[in-house]
């Protein structure tokens, strides 16, 4: 009933007052018509003259009624409702400009929404980790002194004991090491998982607990202590139905049992996101000979009190005590501290938050792009002003007005903003997906939504009331006499235009010139040879369990088998299997002795190269050059010759000038290594990334990993070269595997150049966004421009007519309003090199192969923008050039 009553009151209130306006005009009429009667007499004026100086003195109608609603409570609410739907008819009278504005808003507020949520959930948003901001990252170093020149390595375990035992400013540190591993679900299929062997205290540190059963105890992590696994959520349903009855169960691990004693929670990921096993990894504290052994992932947690710096200045005291006690060791070597969360972002850090600033440009010539429309229509509407403002419309009236309209533009470009950055967010993570760390935090950010949302509302409302602000007195008058025609805007609003145009230019040329200088590296980073043909070649990833491959033989003989059958498939070309695919980063860096060489003293270059097991048909397949000798032969088995080959790089740096056939070789540090004999010398490949100065290499034959101590791999890739498509063979590698061996799983199968595709995606992302926010920047530039000068050349439409009329030559008019285009961009150019000589330093460390003040590129962006400026200046001129003279003429 309280509705009912209140809907009665509402339709009352709503009679009212149309009663009470009713009489407002009728009061005025008669007041309007004896004030004109009266000038009539004592005068003697026209009719017309004498009731327009009436109405001037009584104000008009609207005023009377405003000042009625002044009186009554809900004056605000019908104001806000009258507003808005006179703010929605000023939209509809302009379509072309509200279709720009508002597009132009989105896009600003879209993409600086999207970009600053990924980076908000990459770089911003905690670890799951409870006081994630307290973990750190161990790592070693060795610089060139040690001998070797590694920025970032792993910690052997006597290292992570003694740090661990002597370290105050830590609670607690844990190990681990990352391994593929081979699990038997319930259903007899065998799955492919990611697995980390680590200390019991791995999950104290990070201070996570299963969601079902338990982690395992110090007690279980010795040395050929019980075999005990945990398993990740999604892996449990996978795997076993997400059965609780699996605590306490035996599984088959690499081929061997183990008891699973828990389930970690959803979500929970470490190291890596796809890691879903976690064993013991036994690591003896006793054990302190094998302090160059380095295999270690250590993370750490602070102690309560300490910070970073605290535990940056304990470090700096221990490594200067192991230097003095152990200098064969720790001479240029040494550990340091990383935020977890820097380690766990990694390189894509410096890329996202130089996107963030691009995006930051845009958003700003947006705001800049849009002021500029606001200006140039409230110049046009001046003659509408001064009309409103005769008939009685207060400054105050007038300014609520414009405010409403600029609101409105603003809340429309907001909400198509908000669906485009939905749509950004998506496409981003497509775009970045193999570059994009953490991609399951990133969601969209409705703190920047509004950050964005409200600079631009800021921007639109004090530009859309600037021109009723600016209403001079004498408008009124000479808008409705025959000079209102003709009145032009003023000096100080075409120069904050032409300000507002020149700012856009040079937050464009900053943009652009990133864009421009990563195009360029990533243009010098694709035309790096590396090494091997990328055509046509299938690669799978395999890797044996050592419960049911457990010498090396069974190894061998397992990948020698796999090779052979692909090789006799339809279609193929060559096969052959490599411990390390290139640019996948998997090499392990080895020393090795050098026959007749004496071994490097300390300071001195270590002898040390990528190591690499490859059989017989690897060089074939991936098209690896043999520059002198030859590459590994079927006959290069155990009971042979132990033999190697290396590359380029290895036998210019020990055998310069001469030839390193016949050297020999071995692995350091172990008296039972045979000598391996140089038979070849192969092309530089590139095992990292592109970007990365080749390493010594030197290859062993899959064949004689046996007689090799030490150096059994069980994890290898398998290579098919093709006559056609490689992926038209991959059903066919499928079933070769599964008639090996049923039960192993084909880690991963894809074609070789998109692994090449791979090593360069994150690159490519960067350059692709940048690329992206450059045009964008460029074409709202444009649009600033075209603007600007074809609003100044309506306003000269009825010069322009005289100077035809008179036989002006259009080329010379066209150069005119030109010239003042380029005056404008002149200016927005010198301005942003001179920003992007500044800005350009913070991405040097993602260019490749070009200088941040690359002289090409800033000239090319120049005459780019400068090209695109004068197409943007000279059409307008050309279309009021094509009106006719006449029509120009009589142009109001």
């Amino acid at each position: 009933m309280s509705t009912l009553n209140r809907w009665v009151h509402r339709l009352g209130r709503l009679l009212r007052r149309r009663q009470i306006e009713k009489a407002i005009d009728e009061e005025m009429r008669i007041h309007v018509e004896m004030e004109t009667e009266h000038l009539m007499r004592a005068e003697s004026l026209d009719a017309v003259e004498a009731r327009r100086r009436a109405l001037v003195a009584f104000g008009g109608a609207d005023r009377a009624k405003e000042q009625a609603r002044d009186a009554r409570r809900t004056r605000w609410l019908e104001d806000l409702g009258q507003d808005a739907r006179q703010g929605l008819r000023g939209m509809g009278r302009a379509p072309g400009f509200t279709l720009v504005a508002v597009a132009t808003l989105a896009l600003g507020i879209g993409a600086t929404t999207a970009m600053f949520s990924v980076v908000s959930g990459v770089m911003l948003t905690p670890l799951p980790y409870p006081e994630s901001d307290r973990l750190v990252a161990v790592w070693s170093r060795f610089l060139p002194e040690s001998g070797f020149d590694f920025p970032e390595f792993p910690v052997s375990p006597p290292e992570y004991f003694d740090y661990r035992a002597q370290s105050t400013s830590l609670e607690d540190a844990a190990a681990h090491h990352a391994y593929r591993a081979t699990l038997l679900a319930d259903d007899g299929t065998a799955l492919s998982i990611r697995g980390a062997a680590a200390t019991a205290n791995l999950f104290d540190v990070l201070r996570a607990r299963p969601a079902l059963g338990r982690a395992f105890t110090a007690v279980e992590d010795v040395a050929a202590g019980p075999s005990v696994a945990m398993l990740g959520h999604a892996l449990w349903r996978r795997a076993f139905g997400g059965d609780s009855a699996v605590i306490g169960r035996t599984i088959r691990v690499n081929g061997r049992t183990a008891e699973v004693i828990g389930v970690m929670p959803a979500g929970f990921g470490y190291p890596s996101e796809d890691t879903e096993l976690w064993t013991p990894i036994g690591l003896d504290p006793a054990e302190r000979t094998g302090r160059g052994n380095h295999f270690l992932t250590v993370i750490a947690r602070l102690s309560a009190g300490a910070d970073l710096d605290r535990a940056h200045a304990e470090m700096t005291t221990l490594m200067a005590a192991w230097r003095a006690e152990y200098p064969d060791v720790h001479t240029g070597h040494f550990l340091f501290l990383r935020p977890l969360m820097e380690q766990v972002v990694g390189s894509a850090g410096p890329a996202l938050l130089a996107l963030l600033g691009a995006v930051g440009f845009v958003l700003l010539i947006v705001c800049a792009n849009v002021a500029n429309l606001l200006l140039a229509r409230g110049e046009v509407r001046q003659r509408e002003l001064a009309v409103r403002s005769a008939l009685g419309a207060g400054r105050a009236r007038l300014v609520r007005q414009f405010l409403a309209e600029g609101a409105l533009l603003s809340l429309t470009g907001g909400l198509a903003g908000l669906v485009l950055a939905y749509v950004l967010v998506d496409i981003t993570l497509a775009l970045g997906a193999e570059s994009i760390p953490r991609a399951g935090s990133i969601a969209l950010d409705t703190r920047v939504l509004l950050f964005a949302g409200g600079i631009a509302l800021f921007t639109t409302i004090i530009f859309a009331i600037a021109p009723s602000l600016r209403l001079p007195v004498a408008v009124p008058r000479l808008a409705l006499g025959e000079d209102g025609r003709t009145t032009t805007s003023s000096g100080h609003g075409l120069r904050l235009r032409q300000a507002l145009v020149t700012a856009q230019i040079a937050f464009a040329v900053v943009v652009v010139i990133g864009a421009g200088l990563m195009m360029r590296s990533y243009g010098a980073l694709t035309s790096v040879d590396p090494g091997f043909e990328v055509g046509n070649v299938l690669v799978a990833d395999l890797s044996v369990p050592s419960g049911d491959y457990p010498d090396a033989d069974d190894v061998i003989g397992f990948y020698q088998d796999v090779a052979e059958r692909l090789a006799r498939l339809p279609g193929a070309l060559a096969a052959g299997a490599v411990s390390a695919l290139p640019l996948t980063d998997g090499a392990p860096n080895i020393d090795f002795d050098v026959e007749g060489m004496a071994e490097p003293a300390p300071g001195e270059p270590a002898q040390s190269g990528d190591m690499i097991i490859a059989d017989h048909g690897y060089a074939r397949t991936l098209g690896v050059s043999v520059v002198e000798g030859r590459f590994f032969e079927a006959n290069d088995r155990a009971g042979s010759m132990p033999v190697t080959v290396v590359n380029r790089r290895l036998a210019r740096m020990f055998w310069p000038g001469e030839s390193a056939l016949g050297g020999r070789i071995r692995s350091a540090g172990d008296a039972d290594a045979p000598w391996l004999t140089i038979v070849g010398v192969i092309d530089d490949v590139q095992f990292r990334t592109l970007a990365d100065e080749v390493r010594p290499a030197w290859y062993l034959p899959l064949a004689q990993m046996a007689v090799t101590p030490g150096n059994t791999a069980r994890s290898f890739s398998v290579a098919l070269r093709t006559e056609r498509d490689p992926m038209l063979l991959a059903r066919s590698m499928r079933e070769v595997l599964r008639d090996v061996d049923p039960m192993l799983p084909l880690i991963r199968l894809r074609a070789l150049d998109r692994v090449a595709e791979e090593s360069v995606a994150g690159p490519r992302f960067t350059t692709t966004m940048l690329a992206l926010f450059a045009a964008l920047a460029l074409v709202i530039g444009a649009i600033g421009i075209y603007g600007v000068l074809a609003y100044a050349v309506a306003r000269r439409t009825r010069e322009f007519g005289i100077r035809m009329a008179l036989g002006a030559d259009p080329r010379r008019l066209t150069g005119l309003v030109v010239a003042q285009g380029l005056r404008l961009v002149l200016a927005g150019l010198a301005i942003g090199i001179l920003a992007a000589l500044a800005a350009t330093r913070l991405i040097e460390e993602l260019l490749f192969g070009v200088s941040p003040t690359d002289p090409m590129t800033f000239a090319a962006v120049a005459a780019a923008v400068c090209l695109i400026a004068f197409a943007a200046s000279v059409m307008p001129v050309r279309r009021a050039l094509r009106a006719d003279p006449l029509r120009s003429l009589r142009a109001d």
